[in-house]
């Protein structure tokens, strides 16, 4: 069975006219082009497309569609402290003040 989920590889913006596409098995275009012309209908194809990239949830992950922000600072994270490892640990190490 499909799940309705948004894209990762057939998007514009979000992934949402990518997903529902793959998810209806028609071209991504011709969602693209529906939401236009509903949003000439009172906004109607706007409030939609905002619906289901809120509702529809990643293919890889179930999260926010502003939780992939913050991977780039934990991914800055984890090299630091990578490399912290490889740095050898002084012990009994006495500090002098130069005057």
């Amino acid at each position: 069975m499909k799940k309705l989920t948004r894209s990762k590889t057939d998007r514009m913006l979000t992934g949402v006219a990518g997903g529902v596409s793959e998810y209806l098995g028609i071209d991504s275009r011709i969602i693209r082009i529906i939401f236009i012309i509903l949003a000439f209908f009172h906004g109607i194809g706007l409030l939609a497309y905002l619906i289901l990239l809120v509702l529809m949830p990643n293919t890889q992950q179930t999260t926010g569609p502003f939780d992939g922000m913050f991977n780039q600072y934990k991914s800055k994270e984890q090299s630091t402290t990578k490399n912290n490892d490889k740095r050898k640990n002084l012990k009994d190490v006495q500090e002098f003040d130069h005057k």
